[in-house]
């Protein structure tokens, strides 16, 4: 069992799950099958370890591992739920749900008009 790196666990498993969620499904809506987006958010989150965060603590294992494979769990049921939302009819409680589902995602592509 991996050591707790001192940050409380909502830290550890909720906000890098939802951390690793937002880097996986960015990926997977831009196309990327599941292995390559879970492969992504695992070098994104090395990146922060090891890059980012590394000047104020030591990178934590705990993170490396919580970070990809909540990310991949967390991501794929919003991607999943996402998809049954955008297949129904077109209504402004659609929208609400796409925007509750994905607020970054909708932003961006609302704001921005990116593809995905």
């Amino acid at each position: 069992l991996l050591m707790s790196d001192g940050d409380p666990w909502i830290i550890n498993i909720v906000g890098h799950g939802l951390f690793g969620s937002e880097v996986y499904s960015r990926a997977r809506q831009c196309g990327a099958p599941a292995w390559q987006a879970l492969a992504f958010t695992a070098g994104v989150s090395a990146f922060w370890e090891y890059g980012i965060e590394s000047f104020n603590k030591r990178p934590s294992a705990i993170d490396l591992v919580a970070t990809p494979l909540l990310g991949i769990a967390f991501g794929e049921a919003r991607l999943q739920v996402q998809r049954w939302i955008k297949n129904r009819n077109p209504t402004r409680w659609r929208k609400a749900a796409e925007i509750l589902i994905d607020p970054f995602g909708e932003g961006e592509r609302r704001l921005l008009h990116t593809r995905c």
